[in-house]
């Protein structure tokens, strides 16, 4: 009779195992959603594949000139990997603002992932959207300016 609760153990372990692949696949096989472009939640979208692919150019024609970034990713930090989601996007006349879902990944085992929001300011320029004010993972450009009275 002892090796009946033993079993049972293996059994449910199995299961586990098994639905943890699956999972696994489901997750893997889910190909990412592309936003356009030309729409608030697109450029966020777009900014942000930029940086993760290291293509600082990209993302930095994605800023608002009036930011007066040039160098603004020296200091950036990236998780090895994240999943961005959008939870809300607002917009009024020329200017917009999107939420996101950003879970990252450090990459040390299975359950070293945080998630946490951002918002994102946009306004309109030509056929498509700028981000401005302090995007994430920026925050800061590296540039004072100095004011004169």
């Amino acid at each position: 009779m002892k090796a009946r609760p033993n079993v049972v153990l293996l059994v449910v372990a199995g299961l586990v195992l098994v639905l943890a692949v699956i999972a696994a696949l489901v997750s893997a096989s889910r190909g990412e959603l592309d936003l356009d472009p030309a729409t608030p939640d697109g450029t966020v979208q777009l900014y942000i594949k930029a940086l993760y692919e290291g293509d600082e150019d990209a993302a930095l024609a994605l800023l608002d000139p009036e930011l007066g970034c040039e160098e603004p990713f020296q200091q950036l930090y990236l998780s090895e990997s994240a999943r961005v989601g959008v939870l809300e996007t607002e917009m009024d006349g020329d200017t917009a603002t999107v939420v996101i879902e950003v879970e990252e990944e450090s990459g040390a085992g299975l359950f070293e992932s945080w998630s946490h929001r951002e918002t994102f300011e946009l306004i309109a320029a030509g056929d498509g959207w700028l981000i401005t004010g302090e995007p994430w993972p920026v925050y800061y450009c590296g540039n004072e300016k100095v004011l004169v009275d």
